[in-house]
Order: structure tokens, then C-alpha cells, then sequence
């Protein structure tokens, strides 16, 4: 089985579209995560919102489970 996230770009820049995308979350939901600091990390230039692809799939990865007992206990 392949994995579904593509192979990226060192320090290419998403947009929060791309992002939610990337994801399957939408921008709100990304928009909602920042804000409580429990969504993947980003920048703020001026008043964009950028995210590291790197970073989006570092986080991705770091919410794999493999029990559903799992995502309790974290």
C-alpha cells in the first residue's frame, strides 16, 4: 500500500487552501486550529497565513493511531 501524501519540495509554502486540501480539513477547521494551537505549525507574513509542507506532513504523521483505544490515552 502506497502512502496518499505526495513527496514534497523542501520549504515550499501552503496556502491554507492547499493546506486544507493536503489535509481533508477545511480552512475553518484550520483556521479554528490555530487558535487553539492544536493544528499543524505555521507562518504569519503580515496577513498571510503560510504552512510548510514538511511541517503538514510531519504533523499528518504524528496523528497516526493504530487502535481506536489509542487516540484516548494520547
Amino acid at each position: 500500500m502506497t502512502d496518499s501524501i505526495a513527496p514534497s519540495s523542501p520549504g515550499e509554502l501552503l496556502t491554507p487552501e492547499q493546506t486544507a486540501k493536503r489535509t481533508h480539513l477545511s480552512t475553518a477547521t484550520l483556521a479554528k486550529m490555530r487558535c487553539y494551537g492544536n493544528g499543524p505549525p505555521y507562518f504569519k507574513v503580515g496577513k498571510f497565513v503560510r504552512y510548510d509542507i514538511n511541517d503538514v506532513d510531519a504533523w499528518m504523521r504524528s496523528r497516526r493511531y493504530t487502535s481506536t483505544s489509542q487516540e484516548s490515552a494520547a
